[in-house]
C-alpha cells in the first residue's frame, strides 16, 4: 500500500496488522516500511503483565542475549588455574 493510503486509512491498516497481517508501505514506488504484528514473545509478556507477574516496561528494556555484543565485554583477566582456587576460597569462606 502507498504511504498516502496508510495516512488516509490508518485505522483500517492497524486493524489488519492487529489481526496478524504484515503490510508493506511504499513511497514513490519504493518500499519504505513493513508494519507487522508484535512477536509472540511480546504478547506473552503482555499477558504476564496483565496478571501482575511482569513489569512490561522493565522487561522490554532488557536486551536478548543474542543482541549483546559479547566481544565488547572486557576480559575478566583471571589467570588460568586461579579461577578454581578462587572458587575453593569462596566455598571455604561460606563454610565458616
Amino acid at each position: 500500500m502507498t504511504a498516502r493510503t496508510l495516512a488516509r486509512d490508518s485505522a483500517r491498516v492497524l486493524d489488519l496488522v492487529a489481526a496478524g497481517q504484515s503490510v508493506e508501505v511504499t513511497r514513490n514506488g519504493q518500499l519504505a516500511a513493513v508494519l507487522s504484528p508484535p512477536p509472540a514473545e511480546y504478547r506473552q509478556l503482555e499477558h504476564l503483565a496483565g496478571m501482575g507477574l511482569v513489569d512490561l516496561d522493565k522487561a522490554l528494556r532488557v536486551p536478548a542475549a543474542r543482541d549483546i555484543d559479547w566481544s565488547a565485554l572486557p576480559d575478566p583477566g583471571v589467570p588460568e588455574g586461579q579461577l578454581s582456587r578462587a572458587l575453593e576460597e569462596l566455598r571455604a569462606a561460606e563454610e565458616r
